[in-house]
């Protein structure tokens, strides 16, 4: 429900409100990660939300976000079989931030 509600967020041009869906649910993962495991479709969207939250912070600037949020995608994948590496390497992709020769999309 938190990828959707923040990718809907994102559509509507409120990217603030989907940087307080995200962070209250990723800001609480050591709280959060039995519970979270124990629901499959929750914790399979845990990366993608991860990975989201990065987008995020580098199109809006916030360096070090950017930096936690797609190294612990980039931690969670690193074991995984080559197809899935593959996919989590495009979640991400690093891209220019606004304003650095081209718009920074999420």
């Amino acid at each position: 429900a938190v990828l959707a509600e923040a990718h809907a967020l994102l559509l509507l041009h409120d990217t603030a409100k989907a940087v307080v869906v995200l962070d209250a649910s990723l800001d609480h993962l050591p709280q959060l990660s039995e519970q979270l495991l124990a629901q499959l479709t929750l914790a399979g969207a845990l990366p993608r939300a991860m990975a989201l939250r990065a987008a995020v912070a580098r199109r809006t600037g916030d360096d070090e976000r950017y930096r936690r949020w797609s190294a612990a995608v980039g931690q969670l994948y690193t074991r995984a079989e080559a197809g899935v590496r593959d996919e989590a390497a495009e979640l991400i992709v690093v891209r220019p931030a606004a304003g650095a020769g081209g718009a920074a999309r999420p």
